[in-house]
């Protein structure tokens, strides 16, 4: 089952994801990622080692609200 998240890039565009709690959705940015914020618990993100330029999210649980994920690259 697939969930809604806005994620906002550097152009203050913002874009669709869908992640869930059986996958692991990978984000692929131009450069490395100095922080990452979201705007709730039911979100896991990780910044991927080995590779600073791609964040890992993931859902905790079950949620049907939009939520954000803001990436300082």
């Amino acid at each position: 089952m697939a969930f809604l998240i806005t994620q906002n890039v550097a152009a203050q565009e913002c874009d669709t994801v869908k992640i869930s709690t059986y996958a692991t959705t990978h984000i692929r940015f131009a450069s490395d990622i100095k922080y990452v914020d979201i705007s709730s618990k039911v979100i896991a993100a990780k910044i991927v080692d080995g590779g600073r330029d791609i964040l890992a999210l993931k859902a905790r649980e079950s949620f049907d609200h939009t939520t954000s994920v803001s990436c300082l690259e």
